[in-house]
């Protein structure tokens, strides 16, 4: 069964970047990245001008090779196909079915001629079938023949012109992100996809994803041009957006304008999205660490049940070159103060989220004196100590020579020697005092 949420792509423990494709400037596609949410049908362009052979039916011209870059949740769900400018069509990938799932899978693919012997990826088959293709946390990168039809198809009609590639999400529920392809010309003399008189290239880097909360750089410093003009449709910027890289923290899709002084403007298009699989922490004590409590529970707790990786560490910062935990449970006992951290980690998404508390001991030691009233002699056989201390309702425990035991606060005594008071708290904290 296909399932209703989950995410695109996301390694463990690094976020990758990804080149965002830009209007103008090799030939690529004008209008990628774009997302594709489910049940998406689009077209991604690539105009191309100035090819010296510019007749597909010649010998020496054709198309050699189309390389492919996107990510989908359900391989299943996406047919794509390629239309030359006279209409001629294939299609590279498909068919559409229920095959199963492809999370965190992504595909930097290329398909060849059908005279060309493919090298796919290990153990798959020479002609792109997306039943082969439903791996999951796999990056696919072999190449290989087209599902229906071949490259050598393309036999008829102009190479100049608007090339379509069309990308069909044909089953509900899953989404993705078409981040880019390229069309390789068997003679590419004269091909020129970028016709900008100035000059003027944009090009924007970012990651593809990143947890809820992180701030990510949309970096355009790539482009080639001296002004730069940002904007989104649907997402928020951090501060005024000025220069060749802006910061964002939330979903949505970015484009920058580069030009020179206005003139010449070139756009290319970032696609950011935060990933939702962000677990919460929380930390109660069972109970206050003092003498009655020489031990206590540290109760973890998050919203997600399964997927999880928990982790206590000491310290309020988590160090990954020196990871050493306390205990991997949700609940940690401890016997000794100090700040301890608990750390959920979502082992899909790789977000984590951490929660930190600090624990005092909190015994209540008192403090105590003793004072005797008179001198033991001939004539005075007994004499009483006087205690003191700055807790009430406490008890208090004597011990003396000849094994002299009193609980009185103002024992008496009829020995000579050293007499020891051991004060206890309400809290059981114990001190001592000892007269002579």
């Amino acid at each position: 069964m296909k399932q209703t949420i989950k995410l695109l792509f996301i390694s463990l423990s690094i976020l990758f970047s990804i080149d965002t494709a830009a209007q103008g400037g090799g030939c690529g596609c004008t209008n990628c990245p774009q997302f594709m949410p489910d049940n998406f049908r689009g077209d991604f362009l690539i105009n191309v001008i100035g090819a010296t052979n510019d007749d597909l039916s010649d010998p020496n011209q054709g198309v050699c090779e189309v390389r492919l870059t996107f990510n989908h949740q359900y391989i299943g769900d996406l047919e794509i196909l390629l239309t030359s400018p006279s209409g001629q069509e294939i299609t590279l990938v498909g068919p559409i079915a229920l095959f199963g799932e492809s999370d965190l899978s992504t595909w930097e693919v290329s398909f060849v001629p059908c005279a060309v012997t493919p090298v796919p990826d290990p153990g798959l088959p020479n002609i792109w079938n997306n039943l082969s293709m439903t791996r999951q946390g796999f990056d696919f990168t072999g190449s290989y023949h087209p599902s229906d039809g071949c490259l050598e198809d393309f036999n008829t009609g102009p190479v100049n012109g608007t090339w379509i590639l069309e990308v069909i999400d044909g089953q509900p529920v899953d989404f993705g992100t078409f981040i880019n392809y390229e069309i390789i010309f068997c003679d590419d003399d004269g091909i020129n996809c970028n016709s900008n008189p100035c000059g003027v290239f944009a090009d924007a880097e970012a990651p593809s994803f990143a947890c809820q909360g992180d701030t990510v750089v949309i970096d355009a410093s790539g482009s080639n041009g001296n002004t730069f003009v940002w904007g989104t449709s649907d997402g928020t910027f951090v501060g005024n957006p000025s220069g060749p890289t802006v910061a964002i923290t939330t979903s949505g899709t970015y484009f920058v304008t580069v030009s020179d002084n206005g003139s010449c403007p070139e756009v290319a298009t970032v696609i950011f999205n935060t990933v939702p699989e962000v677990p919460t922490a929380e930390i109660t004590v069972s109970g206050i660490l003092d003498c009655n409590n020489p031990e206590i529970t540290l109760q973890g707790s998050t919203d997600q049940e399964e997927e999880i990786f928990i982790s206590w560490v000491a310290g309020a910062a988590v160090d990954p070159d020196n990871f050493n935990p306390l205990g991997m449970d949700l609940d940690l006992e401890i016997d000794e103060p100090g700040v301890y951290t608990l750390v959920v980690i979502n082992t899909e998404s790789a977000c984590s989220q951490t929660a930190t508390i600090t624990v005092e001991d909190e015994s209540v030691f008192p403090i105590i004196d003793a004072m005797v009233n008179d001198t033991i002699s001939c004539t005075n056989d007994t004499i009483s100590i006087t205690a003191a201390a700055d807790i009430e309702d406490s008890v208090f425990e004597w011990t003396g020579p000849g094994g002299f035991n009193s609980s009185d606060e103002e024992p008496e005594v009829v020995a000579g020697g050293t007499e020891w008071m051991r004060r206890l708290s309400r809290t059981h904290c114990s001190n001592r005092y000892h007269t002579t």
